[in-house]
């Protein structure tokens, strides 16, 4: 059996709304953020059948992957962390 990997970039934040440089800031999803997560999150359960889920510490990564992991029954067990201060 073959291993898959799905990366799905996070959801918006207002700072990607007016294009201002993000970088590592924390800077949470908008509405339109997590109607994005939401949406994927139906897609994936659709598509597909995670076994774990991933993500950045940041909180834009973590909703979004909480909300991907609410329509597959998982929750993050794990982040990534990246950098000195991780």
């Amino acid at each position: 059996m073959a291993t898959s990997i799905l990366l799905i970039r996070r959801g918006q934040t207002e700072w990607n709304r007016v294009e201002r440089f993000r970088g590592r800031a924390d800077v949470p999803l908008n509405n339109t953020g997590l109607q994005q997560a939401e949406a994927t999150g139906r897609r994936v359960a659709a598509q597909w059948q995670p076994a774990a889920l991933y993500s950045s510490p940041l909180s834009k990564a973590v909703k979004t992957a909480e909300m991907i992991g609410r329509y597959v029954d998982l929750k993050p067990p794990g982040r990534l962390f990246l950098g000195q201060d991780g």
